[in-house]
């Protein structure tokens, strides 16, 4: 890993993904914490993907398996990642999501963590 290390209790879940256990409940939530090729032909990669992958978040977002998403800005306001929430039922669904997520399709993560949340109730209520 470069500069993040998920620490122990890591499983590898697929090549270029990874699963961090924390508890052995099997939550709803799911983070999904993507990091950019670092270089001019990632921001490239992910300006020409960026229309499917749109189309696609909003897809997930309109069934309810998507909370939350954002871009990870760079000092320079550069995008260099994405932050994910997704509420799907178990790992293998979130694996099955990253299978068609266009920025994973089109090359634009070169790496992926998915984590396990406990989201409280009232963050996904207004």
């Amino acid at each position: 890993m470069d500069g993040l290390n998920p620490g122990p209790g890591a499983e590898q879940v697929a090549p270029g993904h990874e699963m961090v256990a924390a508890r052995k409940v099997e939550p709803m939530h799911f983070l999904v914490l993507a990091w950019d090729r670092a270089t001019e032909e990632g921001v490239a990669r992910r300006d020409g993907a960026r229309p499917d992958h749109a189309a696609a978040i909003r897809e997930r977002w309109e069934r309810g398996e998507v909370v939350l998403g954002a871009g990870i800005l760079d000092d320079a306001g550069v995008v260099r990642g994405s932050l994910v929430v997704v509420d799907l039922p178990g790992a293998a669904d979130v694996e099955a999501y990253l299978a068609t997520e266009p920025f994973v399709t089109q090359d634009v993560w070169e790496r992926v963590e998915v984590h396990p949340l406990r989201v409280p109730d009232f963050y996904l209520t207004r």
